[in-house]
């Protein structure tokens, strides 16, 4: 057999085995190990099912939500990229569909944790309607479109860092300022308190002062009656 009968053939198995949907995870294993090559889980729409993909064995995820054709109000992958990224980012590759149509769809996808995007319709109509050189003009135009947007957003992220660097420095500033006064509030509170002390110790020598000047006072009138009694004594001793 050639190797595409092979394939064709596993392909057949696979299809066969898979009348259902599997039910559970050893089912998933089972189909992996049976696939014996990377195998791709499309619609995984949870974290909780990317985890799953991860436990089965699965190489990679399409986050899809098959067109939004299985249910009503399905949500979006855009809605649910986000936390399935989350969840499995680094375990595997995370592919993502839906309504990606641009090189800014593509950063969009890729900033919310998809390692790669899936494109479908913008080809098919490209092919239909300029074959392979449609196909390189589209291909083009989304690469010149994504690297644009990677780089307007490079340079904003450096324009936001420029800032947030000479908001930093200003803080800095700020804060070598603050300890600065904080320091000079620290040497006048020492000074005051010095003052105070001084005062303190003013009023007391004053205190003392005033003391001795009152016992100078009291001094200088004792000695002033005793000479005057002195005097009366001499007087009266001299009538005699």
């Amino acid at each position: 057999r050639t190797e595409q009968g092979k394939l064709d053939e596993v392909a057949s198995d696979i299809k066969a085995f898979l009348k259902g949907v599997p039910e559970s995870v050893d089912e998933m294993k089972e189909i992996i190990s049976y696939a014996k090559m990377p195998f791709i889980v499309k619609g995984i729409m949870t974290a909780k099912g990317a985890e799953k993909a991860v436990e089965a064995g699965a190489a990679a995820i399409v986050v899809s939500n098959h067109g939004g054709s299985v249910q009503g109000a399905c949500p979006s992958t855009a809605e649910v990229l986000p936390a399935i990224a989350d969840a499995v980012k680094g375990k595997m590759v995370i592919l993502v569909d839906g309504g990606i149509r641009n090189g800014v769809d593509v950063c969009k996808a890729l900033a919310m944790g998809a390692d790669a995007v899936i494109m479908a319709r913008p080809f098919v109509t490209a092919l239909y309607g300029g074959g392979a050189e449609g196909v390189k003009i589209l291909t083009d135009k989304i690469k010149a479109e994504l690297e644009a947007t990677v780089a307007d957003l490079t340079a904003k992220v450096d324009a936001v860092t420029a800032e947030l660097a000479a908001a930093n420095e200003a803080l800095a500033a700020a804060q070598a300022e603050l300890e600065a006064a904080a320091a000079a509030k620290a040497e006048l509170d020492a000074s005051a308190a010095k003052v105070a002390e001084l005062e303190a110790n003013v009023s007391a020598l004053t205190a003392q002062n005033e003391k001795a000047a009152a016992d100078l006072d009291f001094m200088a009138a004792a000695k002033y009656r005793d000479e005057m009694w002195a005097l009366q004594q001499y007087l009266e001793v001299w009538k005699d």
